[in-house]
């Protein structure tokens, strides 16, 4: 409805510079052809005053498409592409298991949990930037991230059983029943 609403005002202030630009020119040819003093200075006062409202009316266009212009360009640069928001999306998956694996093993780690997931967010966004990213598997990007943290990967822990990569925030529920998302 917005964008309506602007194109109408638009159209109606190009109008209106229009109608301006016709009525000077005719207040311009009537003060040129005035025989009297006194009505050559009211006809080019009134033509003054035509012309002004005309250039107001072109700096409030010109301004409202620029502005129109950088709000178009400020969304389309906050809004991530699809590469990146699946970048994203794998990322949070990868921590989620990961960060899980160092809540279930926290009191046989060898480092502190709050290090560990320090850690594992410096390598996750050093690993999201390379190229293959979403191209590899995401079980075996676990099984390097646990590695490389000093945590037994889920394939082994489950007995080769493999992981289950949830979305992100995204827990199994209990008895087998299906997942449920924490408020916290």
């Amino acid at each position: 409805m917005t964008s309506t609403l602007d194109e109408t005002r638009m159209k109606m202030l190009g109008e209106l510079a229009e109608l301006g630009l016709v009525l000077a020119r005719d207040l311009q040819q009537a003060a040129l052809t005035a025989k009297e003093l006194d009505e050559k200075v009211r006809l080019a006062d009134a033509f003054h005053r035509v012309g002004r409202g005309v250039r107001q009316s072109l700096a409030l266009h010109a301004r409202l498409e620029r502005d129109a212009q950088r709000t178009e360009r400020e969304d389309d640069a906050g809004r991530p592409s699809p590469v990146e928001a699946k970048r994203v999306q794998r990322k949070a998956q990868l921590k989620s298991v990961v960060e899980r694996l160092i809540w279930t093993e926290r009191e046989k780690l060898d480092e502190s949990p709050t290090t560990l997931r320090l850690r594992l967010a410096q390598m996750l966004a050093a690993e999201a930037e390379t190229e293959d990213f979403l191209d590899l598997d995401a079980e075996a990007q676990v099984a390097n991230l646990c590695r490389i943290l000093g945590l037994i990967p889920p394939a082994v822990q489950d007995g080769g059983a493999g992981l289950a990569l949830r979305p992100a925030g995204r827990s199994p529920a209990p008895n087998g029943g299906a997942d449920f998302s924490s408020s916290a």
